[in-house]
This record gives C-alpha cells, structure tokens and sequence, in this order.
C-alpha cells in the first residue's frame, strides 16, 4: 500500500472513531435529542407487549416504525440506540462501498485498480448519516438510508450479473430492490415520488422493461404483506391497517397547507446544511469537475458508447431534485435532509472515480489533494474535536426539567407496583424509561390529547383515537391512572391546565396535586395523584 493510500485512509479510520467517541459521549437527556424518539420508543415498547400499531395505539407511521425501535425498546438506552444506529450506519457504508464495487462491474462507474473511491464512498455515507441535523438522534430517515443502501446493492449486483434478466439470481436481486424500496418509504412516504420517477426512468430505456417491472413489483408486494401478515391474526387486523396506515394519514394529509415553500429556497436550504464545519455544496465541487469530463466524453465519443457512464450519477441527480420538489408537498424540517445521503454518495463517487483514473497527472494530484484536504478537516472537527474536547451540553432549561424528571422516576419507582400507573400524555420519555404503559391511544403530545385537528371518522372510530375533549378526558381518567403528569400547558385546545383541571371535576375520585411535595422546581411538571377509590368517568364535559 503506498504512502498516500495509507495517510487518506488512516484520516477516515480515526474519523470513524471520532463519530463512535462522539455517539458514546453524547448527552441522553430527554430534550437533547428529536422528541420523537421518545414516541417511537413508547410504540416499540407497546409491541413488546404484544399490541401492534393501529391497535389501541396511534403514532403517524407505518408498522415497520415499532418493529425497528423494538431493539433499542428492549434494551431500554438511547445510548444503546445510538450506537445501534451506527452500527446500522456502518453496515450501510458497506452496502455503499461494495454497490460502487458492482457499478464498477457493470461498466457504469469505471475504477481504476485498487481504487479508494468504493471505501472513500462508504465513509462518506456514515460522516453525512451521523453528522447531517438529527444524525445523532438515530430518526427513521436513517433506517431509510440502510434500505435504499441495501436496494441499491442488490440492484447493482443484478447489473453486474451475468445470464439473463430471467435467471433466477439476477430476479431475486431485482425482487430484493423492489422489497428493500417499499421499506425505505415505509420509513419515510415522501421517497416514493423519487424512486417512482427513477424507477419508471429505467423502465422507459431498458430493454426489457416487462421482466424488470414484474420483478420489482413482486418486491414491492412482498414488502406491503411483511407489513400486513402480523395483522391477519389480532381481531378487525386489516380494517386496522387500512384506517391507520390508509385513511387516517390521507385525512390528515387533505387539510395541510403546504406549497409554502419555494423550491430554490428548500435546494438552497439543503445545499448550505452543516457537516463538521463545512456545508454540503463543498463536497460537491472536486466530483462537479469529474462529472463534466464524463459528460465531455460522453458527448465526443461516436456512437456515443460511453454515455452509460452518465447513468448512474444521472439518476441520482434527477433522485436528488425529484425529493427537494418532494419536500415542497410535505412537512418539511431539517433532518428529513437526511435523505439525500445515498444520491449524494453515488454522484460524488461517479466524479471522484472520473478524477482518479484521468489520464491527466494534474487532475489526479489536483484530486489527492483535495480528498486530502477534505480529510484532514474532517479528521480535526470530528476526531480530534470529539475525542480532546468537552462534550456539548444541554441547555440549562433541558437540565433542570431532567432533574424533574428524576424526581417523577424515583417517586414512582418506590411505589408499589399496583399503584404505579401514570400516563404523561405531553412526556413520551417518562413513559417509557419507567416502561409503564399509557393510556391515550395517541402516542406523544402530538397526537395523545389533540390529534392534529382530525375530526371523527371511521377510521378515528376503528382505532379508538379520541377527537374531542370528553374522548381525551375518558383517556386520561381510566382506572389504570393512579397518577396524571402534566408537562406543558398550550395557550388554547386540550393541552392547557386549565382543561385539565375541569376534567379532574368529571372525576368521582378526588385529585390532589402533589408536585410540591416532590420539590419540582421548574413548573414545568405537575403530578396530580388519585385520591380515594377508583371509579370510572361520570359526566361529559360541557
């Protein structure tokens, strides 16, 4: 191995160290990390308990979002689930890597011998999935990635093979990528504008369309029955299914107001989010010149053999366009940039493989020395930073509510296990780290107490989501409920105080808030304690 390849990937090595210094270091506190982890944590652990999604229980996802959270649910750690996720971040750098290897086969992404470009690849996809806004927290849009990764990889070795397209090798790699799809948008719906586009792109210019739509489509239906068979056993399971994983998210989606953001606003968002210091469009610059030569060369070229060599980082490039015009018609927020991982990696490795075997000595030392450079830098703001410098802290409001929130554990701790129920309808973290059920259908604040504005439907009705203020109220005083915490107060709608004390009224038993026996210091929390015998909800709120 020569002196250059050992310094570049020596400078990746330590960099992935630092990323596992930095994951391990990291603050746990409920607030540090996307809240909604804390959701999908509560869900995971109702499957747990044998009640699947859609089953008494309501988060905005599809069923594929509590089985993948049952790991780090089980183990009971975000620490744990972080360093899960990174590990599912490395195996997804190695699906990268090897899908390089297999274009490479194919003739679409031409390396040169020994070249660095499929592990500089893989490196690449784990510093941007753990680096880009909610890298850390271990979101869905991760799990997204290690599919569209895993897909990709079956979906070049289907390339690479050899035999025809009917062979019953290259079928099951074309019925994998189908499955390993429908997945990542299980994950996170709004990838099935751009995989549709691309997938109908290939469809379009391939000469055999018919063997490659039959077998992604057996794919694609083999991943909605992995989804839809736990359903087949539980009582009502497909009216289940279809009223929360349907009807539910359509009803919802009709009264959004979206189209609100401009595209160049959301492309220019992106292209400016933060890794390590640098934004995004300067990892972009070296691979820009690379992707020119292939298309000069491409151009030149008569009859023009080569321009399968624009294939790939073509593809990725409408992907990459398609899901900023996507962002536009849905909730867009900074982490779903997260989603750009896999496209970015494929353009960038198409233009550095084109550096690397240029035929010129001054692109190929002009690109060392840029993969260098960008090395180096990542090495020092994530190795060197996370490993020598201090640990980011929390915010001083996040302590003092976790201090809080240790006093709530060991209060309910000491109790006894009969009376220890509670439910926390704004707090999913508390829930969960004292593995106590709940009992609002709707998971987290978003949807246990005010869900999303929805009115009553069947499919609210079929999975039992209250919609109106004696609904919510029935939730919250179940004979489960010993205990009621009361986290944030909203200024209208079901999350203020002041509805909650008139729901306490309904009660037959007796509420006594106990919060200042606690010594909560922050205001934030309230416990309100049941007094007396336990009787079931009485009057309707007026």
């Amino acid at each position: 191995m020569t002196r250059p390849r050992i310094v570049l990937t020596g400078l990746w090595w330590l960099t992935l160290i630092g990323l596992a210094v930095r994951v391990w270091r990291a603050s746990t506190i409920a607030g540090s990390y996307d809240g909604e982890i804390d959701s999908l944590l509560v869900l995971a652990q109702r499957g747990l308990r044998g009640t699947l999604l859609y089953q008494d229980s309501y988060l905005r996802q599809w069923p594929i979002a509590q089985w993948l959270y049952i790991p780090s649910a089980w183990l009971g750690s975000i620490r744990v689930h972080r360093l899960l996720v990174l590990g599912l971040d490395l195996l997804a750098g190695l699906l990268m890597a090897r899908a390089v290897r297999n274009c490479s086969a194919a003739g679409l992404i031409p390396l040169k011998p020994r070249s660095l470009v499929p592990l500089a690849s893989g490196v690449l996809l784990v510093v941007l999935a753990q680096k880009l806004p909610g890298g850390l927290a271990g979101s869905l849009h991760q799990f997204a990635n290690f599919f569209l990764a895993l897909g990709l990889n079956q979906l070049s070795l289907a390339a690479a093979g050899e035999g025809s397209l009917s062979s019953r090798s290259r079928w099951r790699q074309l019925v994998a990528t189908g499955s390993c799809a429908l997945l990542a948008v299980a994950c996170f719906f709004t990838l099935i504008y751009p995989l549709t586009l691309v997938a109908a792109l290939v469809l379009v210019h391939h000469r055999h369309p018919a063997v490659i739509a039959r077998a992604l489509i057996t794919g694609v239906a083999l991943g909605c029955a992995l989804m839809i068979v736990p359903y087949l056993v539980v009582a009502d399971g497909l009216a289940l299914f279809f009223a929360g994983a349907v009807a539910l998210p359509l009803e919802w989606a009709s009264q959004q107001a979206w189209w609100g953001e401009n595209v160049g606003n959301l492309f220019s968002e992106l292209a400016r989010m933060p890794l390590a210091g640098l934004p995004i469009w300067s990892l972009a610059l070296m691979p820009s010149a690379g992707l020119l030569l292939i298309a000069r060369r491409a151009w030149r070229s008569e009859p023009r053999p080569q321009e399968r060599l624009l294939l790939v980082p073509g593809l990725a490039i409408l992907f990459l366009l398609e899901l900023v015009w996507s962002f536009q018609r849905s909730d867009f927020n900074g982490q779903d940039g997260q989603l750009i991982v896999v496209p970015l990696v494929l353009v960038m490795a198409a233009g550095m493989a084109e550096l690397e075997r240029s035929s010129r000595r001054s692109l190929r030392i002009a690109a060392f020395s840029g993969s260098l450079i960008l090395s180096l830098i990542l090495f020092n703001n994530i190795a060197i930073a996370e490993v020598f410098g201090s640990p980011s802290r929390p915010a001083k409001l996040v302590r003092a509510l976790e201090q809080d929130r240790a006093e709530l554990r060991r209060y309910f701790s000491g109790l006894p296990a009969a009376e220890r129920g509670f439910t926390a309808p704004q707090d999913p973290a508390l829930q969960w780290q004292l593995r106590v059920p709940a009992t609002t259908v709707g998971i987290g604040p978003s949807w246990s107490l005010n869900p999303q504005g929805l009115r009553a439907s069947w499919a609210t009705r079929t999975i039992g989501l209250p919609v109106g203020q004696t609904q919510i109220c029935e939730q919250l005083l179940q004979s489960a409920n010993h205990h009621l915490v009361w986290t944030r107060t909203d200024p209208d709608g079901p999350n203020t105080e002041a509805f909650l004390q008139q729901c306490l009224k309904q009660d037959m038993a007796r509420w006594q808030e106990i919060s200042g026996k606690l010594g909560l210091r922050t205001g934030e929390f309230k416990l309100f304690r049941r007094e007396g015998g336990i009787t079931p909800f009485a009057a309707p709120l007026p």
